[in-house]
Parts: C-alpha cells; structure tokens; sequence
C-alpha cells in the first residue's frame, strides 16, 4: 500500500468557482482516492462555529472533549460540529498565543483523539493530505521542502466566501491590511495579479511568502476596484492573536 501522509487544516476548506478541471487536484475523481487515507483522522476533526459560522476546524485532543483549534479567530457563541453530526456548546479554555492554539471543552464523552506522529519523518516529494470533516481530504498536495520553522507571513483580516466572491469581514488592530487601507466588505479579487478562489487558496498563497514581502492586493469596493499595496508582517509584530 502507497504510503501517503495527511496533515490537520485548521481553517476552512477550498470553494471552487465553477466547474472543477479533469486535471486539478480539486477533481472528486482524484480526491476520492484519498478517501482511506484521510478516514481515521477526520473522526477525530471537528468544525468550528462562532455565532452560527463556520470558523475553523478543530481537533479532538482528549476523549472525554477536549478539542485544539487555532485561536485568533474565535469570538462570540461557540459551537463544534462533531463527525457523528452532532452540534454542542464549547468553552473556550486557553490559549496559547505564540502558536495561535486554543484549547476547547466540549461536554461528551467518547471521543477519538487525534493520532499524531513527527513532521521531521515526512520527506520532500511526498503527497500530503488535508484533513476535513467529510469522507473526502479538504485538499491534497506535495510536500516541497524538508521541515522546517518559518515565520508566518500575516495579512490580519478574517474573511467569509459568499456567491460574489473573497469577503473582508474583520480586520485586526496593527495589521498590515489596516495600515494600508483595507476596509471591511471590501471584495478581495486578486493578489499580484493572481486570482483569488477562496479563503483557502489565499491562505495557500500567503504560506509562500514570509514577513517583509511587499504585495499587491486588488479589491472592489462597492462598484470600484481599487490596488492596495502592503508590506507583509508576522503575527509577533502585530501583538495580535486573537
């Protein structure tokens, strides 16, 4: 059997515009081949809801409730959506800033905590698939470099997906989207020319950029479309986690 690693996403899988192409890694045809790969993880993955939202996604750490998710992007009621289908209230526990994580507590019991195993074992060249809620990996991909600590390159805006396109919900104190002028339901188009499909694929994008990187964003707002140039910066700078 081919050996295949799978990795936990914390943020909200891919929406595709349009008709997924016979040769992109968003095929069904394609992902459903990782199907039994990615089973034994994702009964152990759950969504994560902020006042009725999809937010992120979490992880069971502890069978009697215990949940690990990222942090920055939780507020309001919070909720997590198990793989059984149930929907019950979290409590917010702690956090841990310097990695972005929090700590969840749900009241059930039984559950099936996540298996982890070293990054360091995982070589270059290997697939790699995205954990979600569902039967199928959220996305799949190649692991291109050995691991490694990086800084994260933040941008400091949460964003929903809707039918018109990438929308700017939120943005945080001290970010670089604040200083350059990003606003609040501005519609985010394109990123040094590049079109923007998701949430997720933004995320995608900024992974390969670092802190100090200048780019170029395209936004509409209202029935303008306007350039936005901003120096990226790392979480550590902005002092903003949450």
């Amino acid at each position: 059997m081919r050996r295949i690693s799978f990795i936990l996403a914390l943020f909200l899988p891919t929406v595709a515009y349009g008709q997924p192409n016979d040769y992109l890694r968003s095929n069904p045809t394609f992902l459903n081949a990782f199907r039994e790969v990615v089973q034994p993880a994702a009964r152990s993955t759950v969504r994560v809801t902020c006042n009725g939202k999809d937010t992120c996604l979490g992880v069971v750490v502890g069978a009697d409730g215990w949940i690990l998710t990222k942090a920055h992007d939780l507020t309001g009621n919070i909720q997590c959506k198990l793989s059984d289908g149930r929907l019950l209230e979290a409590r917010l526990i702690g956090v841990h800033e310097p990695n972005d994580l929090a700590i969840l507590r749900i009241s059930t019991a039984q559950l099936t905590p996540i298996k982890f195993a070293s990054s360091k074992n995982v070589k270059a060249g290997s697939w790699v698939a995205s954990v979600g809620v569902g039967a199928e990996p959220a996305a799949v991909g190649i692991v291109s470099v050995a691991t490694r600590k990086v800084n994260e390159a933040y941008l400091g805006i949460q964003v929903d997906d809707t039918s018109s396109g990438l929308l700017v919900i939120a943005i945080m104190k001290k970010s670089a989207a604040l200083k350059a002028g990003l606003r609040p339901q501005d519609h985010l188009l394109y990123l040094n020319g590049q079109r923007i499909a998701s949430g997720d694929h933004l995320m995608q994008i900024l992974a390969e950029r670092r802190p100090g990187d200048t780019i170029t964003l395209t936004v509409r707002r209202g029935n303008d479309e306007h350039d936005i140039k901003l120096t990226l910066q790392s979480r550590e700078e902005t002092g903003d986690y949450r």
